[in-house]
């Protein structure tokens, strides 16, 4: 089932797996029981209001929910998220997520993460590769032996599971 919408704050689907919502214009919507979202051209963000994996497109913020919340980058592009515990990228190499508040998150194929000022900020990998932090204070490689950890800014982090650990420049 596939919805389109324009200015409507909250939207509740069915249990069904194959329940699509894409918005006409730039805003911020609620939603449950929605498999996936895209997006515009503008400043979109997604509430999820219960335990959720959705996949996005075009959507620059997913806020999740109280429970557990996997969101999947149906195209490549950059997110920013709060309360969201996984985040499945693409096969792009330029996907970037941006902590909006102190937490940890699990990733798979993104390509960055910067976090928060907060010291707890913590990224696991799902997924063996390279990975670049800024701003996050420790990382979770892998059982692989090839995981690679960059560092964009100068700091601190502790790691686990990594093999290769680069430095950024001062």
């Amino acid at each position: 089932h596939s919805l389109s919408v324009s200015d409507i704050e909250t939207i509740t689907a069915t249990t069904d797996t194959t329940e699509s919502l894409m918005l006409l214009a730039a805003g911020t919507v609620s939603v449950s029981a929605i498999d996936s979202v895209t997006g515009t051209t503008g400043t979109d963000v997604l509430n999820l209001l219960a335990a959720s994996a959705v996949t996005v497109s075009d959507v620059e913020s997913v806020i999740g929910s109280t429970g557990t919340d996997t969101v999947t980058l149906g195209t490549a592009g950059n997110l920013a998220i709060s309360r969201v515990e996984s985040v499945i990228g693409t096969t792009d190499t330029t996907e970037t997520i941006t902590l909006l508040a102190a937490g940890s998150v699990a990733v798979s194929d993104i390509d960055s993460v910067v976090g928060t000022t907060a010291t707890t900020d913590a990224v696991t990998m799902l997924a063996t590769g390279s990975l670049a932090v800024s701003s996050i204070d420790t990382v979770t490689g892998t059982t692989d032996t090839t995981d690679v950890v960059t560092l964009l800014n100068a700091g601190t982090v502790r790691v686990s599971a990594v093999e290769s650990v680069l430095g950024a420049t001062a």
